[in-house]
């Protein structure tokens, strides 16, 4: 029987010096490994673990409403009533302003007063120059609705010059004179011939029955004297006479 002691004797592997030491290495490691503390990053990571764990989660669902259909109210039709038939433009009649010569029948007599009895008489009575009267119109005449002619008293009696402003008056503005003469005849009277032509009264005149179409315009200038007698003053003149035919030289006052 060997004894163990003895140095020729196997010893057991428990017995083996190196297998104590290696065991007390790994018994060191363990303690070692225990008491050091785990490192922050793996801290982290279960951190990140657990919040991205946590942070799953469901949403609830949305809530949808639907809203009821809207009716629209029903569309009514209007039909527009028909429009009315197109107006003519009222009738412009040329010359409807004319004061006097060629001015409407109706415009006259709507501004004048008519005198009783026969004849175109208008107006008051004025002195005549010879101790007498006379209308202020007289001798009126017309013709296609329209005055053709009238004798008109000046009075008091005036010059030539305010003579023509009066009777241009009584006539179409665009009148121009054509002829201005003074005439002596054989009986011993004097009378001044002006004649005028106008533009408009050839319109409003010119047709039938007048049958003036150049639109002239004949007056005669003068003063009454005694005993049926006339003269021509140009400083005192109570009488024009004025009518659609031009005056004509070669015939007398």
């Amino acid at each position: 029987m060997t004894d163990p002691g003895s140095p020729g004797s196997a010893k057991k592997w428990y017995q083996r010096r190196w297998v104590w030491v290696v065991a007390g290495v790994l018994v060191l490691s363990v303690i070692v490994s225990a008491l050091s503390p785990k490192p922050k990053n793996a801290k982290a990571k279960a951190a990140t673990t657990t919040t991205k764990a946590r942070s799953v989660s469901t949403a609830p669902p949305t809530s949808v409403t639907t809203s009821p259909p809207t009716t629209q109210p029903p569309t009514t039709t209007t039909t527009a009533a028909p429009a009315p038939p197109p107006t003519s433009p009222p009738t412009t009649i040329v010359g409807a302003n004319l004061k006097g010569m060629g001015e409407l029948t109706s415009a006259w007599n709507a501004s004048h007063q008519k005198q009783s009895g026969p004849g175109g008489n208008y107006g008051a009575q004025v002195p005549d120059g010879t101790g007498g009267f006379q209308p202020e119109w007289g001798g009126v005449l017309f013709g296609d609705g329209r005055v053709t002619a009238f004798t008109l008293e000046l009075y008091p009696p005036t010059s030539l010059a305010e003579a023509k402003q009066v009777v241009m008056e009584q006539i179409p503005p665009d009148s121009v004179t054509t002829l201005f003469q003074v005439i002596h005849d054989s009986s011993g009277n004097s009378c001044a011939f002006w004649n005028l032509r106008s533009a408009t009264l050839a319109k409003v005149i010119g047709p039938p029955p007048a049958g003036d179409t150049n639109g002239d315009i004949g007056v005669d200038l003068y003063t009454n004297g005694p005993n049926a007698t006339i003269a021509y003053n140009p400083s005192n003149l109570n009488v024009a006479d004025v009518s659609l035919a031009p005056a004509d030289p070669s015939n007398s006052c």
